[in-house]
């Protein structure tokens, strides 16, 4: 790590690992994967580089869906299940809460509350309440404003970037499209 604040991160980062028993020498190791060349790895400092790249509107976006996320966790509490805090998923770089229950069948079901910065389903970002298993999408309630159902390759309510800047509330009609559709959603499973 290159850079005054690369090195004081590595050294903190080093002593708290070393603190939890973990080797922090492993910090140093080559990944088992190849990396593309960045500015970072050249010993470049991390800043305001977001903002210079025309993506502060979309860190803008994840401040945004961390706060509506922390509100839907009420939503399943009021229905009487615990939510993680939100965590950024890696595999689809999407920020959610994910639940798992007793539902109907003698099945599992989750559901999961999230955002997505979009995806090859939506090319713009969008909250989701995903449902699975799957149930008939004609057993769901028709969703509020900005809210759609999406049954293609997967079930979920979505709030899709467009819709949800015309609204008239922004805050308020995300808040109550994730508690609608996160109520509709365990209804659906617990059926």
């Amino acid at each position: 790590m290159g850079g005054a604040d690369g090195i004081d991160v590595r050294r903190w980062l080093g002593a708290r690992l070393a603190a939890d028993g973990f080797d922090p020498e492993r910090l140093d190791a080559a990944p088992p994967y190849a990396m593309p060349e960045s500015a970072i790895a050249q010993g470049g400092r991390y800043g305001g580089e977001l903002a210079e790249a025309g993506q502060g509107p979309l860190a803008d976006w994840f401040a945004f869906a961390e706060r509506q996320l922390d509100g839907a966790r009420a939503a399943f509490a009021a229905l009487s299940l615990e939510a993680p805090a939100p965590r950024l998923w890696p595999h689809h770089f999407d920020l959610a809460t994910l639940v798992a229950f007793a539902a109907a069948r003698g099945e599992t079901g989750y559901v999961g509350a999230g955002f997505s910065p979009g995806d090859g389903y939506y090319d713009e970002p969008y909250f989701y309440v995903s449902i699975y298993p799957k149930r008939d999408l004609a057993t769901l309630p028709a969703l509020s404003s900005p809210g759609v159902w999406h049954s293609k390759d997967f079930l979920a309510a979505v709030a899709p970037a467009h819709r949800v800047l015309a609204s008239k509330d922004v805050p308020k009609d995300v808040a109550a499209y994730l508690r609608e559709a996160i109520k509709a959603a365990v209804a659906a499973l617990r059926l």
